[in-house]
């Protein structure tokens, strides 16, 4: 399955499921061929897939993020402060919910 797949499938799941996870909010963490001499790991939205290439692919969904994670993801793999910092609050926001 590549990342386009499973993002769908997981929109899928949220459409059904109604559970307020899968959001726009939600930062991503998407990866192909890691390893290999041409890996790729890319930081984007749910909503923004990147195009990752040949397979295989994996997606990782941060929960929470301590400051040496939030700065790694910032200047070691681009993410945009601003992208993080949404990802931080709605992941925050899910835990006051289910608290």
């Amino acid at each position: 399955m590549n990342v386009n797949e499973a993002v769908e499938l997981l929109k899928r799941m949220e459409s059904v499921g109604r559970l307020g996870i899968i959001s726009s909010e939600l930062m991503v963490i998407y990866t192909a061929r890691i390893g290999w001499g041409n890996q790729s790991i890319r930081v984007s939205t749910i909503d923004d897939v990147p195009d990752m290439g040949d397979t295989p692919h994996t997606i990782v969904i941060p929960g929470q993020l301590n400051p040496v994670e939030e700065d790694y993801l910032v200047n070691v793999l681009g993410a945009s402060e601003e992208l993080v910092r949404r990802h931080v609050a709605f992941i925050n926001k899910i835990i006051r919910k289910s608290s």
